[in-house]
């Protein structure tokens, strides 16, 4: 192939503008590169373009011989050698003889630059193959990696058609076991309910054993509470007789409620207070109710250990309007209870009403006439 670049004819030589033509391949229409004449008609080819020729066809294309030859052309070269020729690049455009032409194109920056395909840069040719070997690196490095992935999907492919196996062949194997944690669970849970009967007897019999020791010790502050009030005296274990005549002292009625407080289980008491007669009398239940029985005739107040209990007569020359009435309370709270009222002369009951309870601060009120009632009440815990 000849050289494809523009002639400068700067100098103005004839001699050169009369050969422009006889120095054009007449193969690739370009500027001879190594000219070769032909023996059969002195025509001339570039070396290339004559070793092409030689190889499609044995007949020469200017004359049409048949095996024609052809030698390197001494005399083309020295015309030639009369030329510049201006270098092909736009950013070069040197004017180089044509002896040096071929040598200045094989160095010429701007014409031995080479675009990368991977980093879509320029190179010049001579540092391209470096540049290039190290894009050769990383895809072979690349390759490398894609082979090792390929072999671990391949394994992990593997894996799972193997891991896929064993669930289907251990699918019965897994079936047995749940049945056999599900006869075991329901074993477990027939053992805890087993183990909370038992648990809940435990607690139930201790339990009961607090609460004996509990009551032994209340009967022993009871029996200590009655052994105090018979040692002072008025004190007596009468239970449903009516006798106005005995008389209290405000600190055995005290005793009385402090036996409440302490769980007193059968107790009445007699005291004076001022010049009035009162009969009390005291019944609390063990289980579920506290029941006192006592009688007043005039009014009276007592606090003691948290209770408060009053009573107020009927008689209007005490402060009285015709109802007599009682409260009962505990820390300042109403106690709920019911009463029986029982109006009487001596021990003769004259009027009665049953079942009342006290209102919101803790009052009974019972309509009465005579000199004493009588108050049989039910506390209820």
């Amino acid at each position: 192939m000849g050289f494809e670049a523009e002639i400068d004819n700067s100098e103005r030589n004839g001699v050169v503008d009369n050969l422009q033509e006889e120095i054009i391949c007449s193969i690739c229409c370009s500027i001879f590169e190594d000219p070769m004449r032909l023996d059969c008609c002195d025509g001339h080819f570039c070396r290339k373009c004559f070793e092409n020729v030689k190889k499609n066809s044995p007949n020469c294309p200017l004359c049409r011989t048949r095996n024609f030859t052809a030698k390197f052309s001494r005399l083309m070269v020295t015309v030639l050698s009369q030329y510049k020729l201006f270098c092909p690049a736009q950013e070069c455009k040197k004017s180089v003889n044509y002896a040096n032409f071929a040598q200045h194109k094989k160095k010429c920056p701007v014409l031995n630059r080479k675009p990368c395909q991977n980093c879509k840069k320029d190179y010049l040719k001579e540092d391209f193959e470096e540049h290039f070997s190290c894009f050769e690196k990383l895809n072979k490095n690349a390759e490398i990696d894609k082979k090792k992935i390929a072999k671990l999907e391949s394994e992990v492919e593997e894996a799972r058609m193997t891991i896929e196996q064993l669930i289907t062949t251990n699918e019965s194997e897994n079936c047995e076991f749940r049945n056999k944690s599900k006869k075991m669970e329901e074993k477990i849970k027939i053992l805890e309910e087993k183990l909370k009967n038992e648990e809940a007897k435990n607690r139930a019999g201790n339990q009961e054993k607090i609460q004996q020791s509990a009551i032994q010790e209340k009967n022993e502050k009871l029996e200590k509470i009655k052994k105090e009030l018979g040692e002072k005296g008025g004190a007596g274990h009468v239970f449903g007789e009516i006798d106005p005549r005995n008389r209290f002292e405000e600190e055995k009625v005290r005793q009385i409620l402090r036996g409440l407080e302490a769980g007193l289980t059968e107790v009445n008491f007699l005291e004076r207070i001022r010049i009035a007669f009162y009969y009390f009398l005291f019944f609390v239940s063990t289980r579920f109710s506290s029941k006192q029985k006592f009688n007043f005739r005039h009014n009276f107040e007592v606090r003691e250990g948290g209770w408060y209990l009053r009573q107020q007569t009927y008689n209007s020359n005490f402060g009285g309007d015709g109802f007599w009435k009682i409260w009962l309370t505990r820390n300042g709270r109403r106690v709920e209870f019911k009463t029986d009222a029982d109006d009487f002369f001596g021990s003769e009951v004259k009027n009665s009403a049953k079942n009342l309870r006290p209102d919101s601060n803790g009052m009974v009120k019972f309509k009465g006439k005579l000199s004493y009632v009588r108050w049989n009440i039910t506390i209820q815990k």
